[in-house]
């Protein structure tokens, strides 16, 4: 139990006034004291229209570290089309060195595979034409290794996004949270506004922890992964 689940549960501490995530003192942590990480990946919390009454999309990317500290590296919502939200993903991931982008796909389902190739192929160019402003003498591009497709649907095991939500906040209150300074408003005001929409990127970050620290009760690594 976190500390916010065992007053409730334990001590019946209910008639707390203000959102789950009040008492929250987030830690951050600056680039350059950045520690090597054991794993880094991101997660979309996907919608399938960019149309202005659609859902928000939200992107997380993060690292655990060798001592087993979860680390926000970057955090993005807002309403954009499918493909051109998974190139920002694509594109951050890489940047990042995580290892894969991860979707829900509980929304779309296959065609998540189609518009990652188109936006793989964006990325690419995007990446390849950067180096070349860059490195203008030199013709030969060095090998660029991209991030790999995963998949994952939530599922009844997964609980609702309150459940979920409150796996995140006993993370926290356990002290094994930090996050980056640089987007790291993105997801603190996604969370103390939780459970006020939007919640995708808040979700994201459930992914995120989830691939990461969950798995590991079960099985870790247990996407569907392809290159």
């Amino acid at each position: 139990w976190g500390v916010s689940a065992f007053k409730r549960e334990a001590q019946h501490l209910v008639d707390s006034t203000g959102g789950i995530w009040d008492e929250i003192v987030w830690q951050h942590i600056e680039y350059n004291n950045l520690p090597k990480f054991k794993r880094v990946v991101c997660w979309e919390d996907p919608a399938v229209t960019d149309k202005p009454e659609s859902a928000s999309q939200g992107i997380s990317i993060g690292g655990i570290t060798f001592d087993d500290v979860l680390i926000g590296l970057y955090f993005w919502e807002g309403i954009t089309s499918p493909e051109e939200c998974l190139e920002r993903a694509i594109y951050q991931a890489y940047t990042f060195g995580a290892e894969l982008v991860g979707v829900e796909t509980n929304q779309g389902g296959d065609t998540w595979k189609s518009v990652w190739k188109l936006a793989i192929a964006k990325v690419l160019e995007k990446l390849i034409k950067e180096w070349k402003a860059l490195n203008p003498e030199r013709p030969n591009i060095p090998p660029i290794s991209l991030p790999k497709f995963a998949e994952a649907k939530a599922g009844a095991g997964d609980g609702p996004k309150i459940e979920r939500n409150g796996q995140l906040l006993t993370e926290y209150e356990r002290g094994n949270v930090k996050h980056l300074i640089g987007t790291e408003k993105v997801i603190e005001k996604a969370l103390r506004r939780f459970p006020n929409p939007p919640l995708d990127v808040a979700d994201s970050w459930w992914w995120v922890w989830k691939d990461l620290i969950g798995a590991k009760k079960k099985q870790a690594g247990a996407w569907k992964v392809s290159g």
